[in-house]
């Protein structure tokens, strides 16, 4: 992924490329491959798959794997339940390394529960 958020090459041939990346524990192309599995962009989209290497990025505190999976928590994608703690403490630590999003997420997150009291 690029500086702006875009992915170098979108289409099929960049996911093939960051095989052999992804297998030597490199931890972006780990984000990379499971968001697009998770998004389905240049790959079919497989939510198991997805969240399986956004772990292994997130292991490593890969700050926006750590962002998607607490989403995936929260929606439970992928997952056979829903974990709203964890969900919470991956986009804390996303938050923490400067991600806008999970910053947001926060805010939400805390907004919803505090409306179901």
């Amino acid at each position: 992924m690029l500086a702006d958020g875009k992915f170098r090459d979108s289409g099929l041939g960049r996911v093939r490329g960051i095989v052999s990346e992804v297998t030597e524990g490199d931890a972006d192309a780990q984000f990379e491959l499971g968001y697009r599995y998770v998004t389905g962009k240049g790959v079919p989209r497989d939510d198991v798959k997805g969240v399986y290497w956004l772990e292994k990025a997130a292991g490593q505190a890969q700050r926006l794997a750590q962002c998607a999976l607490g989403i995936c928590c929260h929606l439970g994608t992928g997952m056979k339940r829903v974990d709203e703690e964890r969900a919470r403490a991956l986009l804390k630590m996303a938050a923490e390394q400067g991600v806008p999003l999970a910053h947001t997420y926060l805010a939400d997150l805390s907004k919803s529960s505090s409306s179901c009291r």
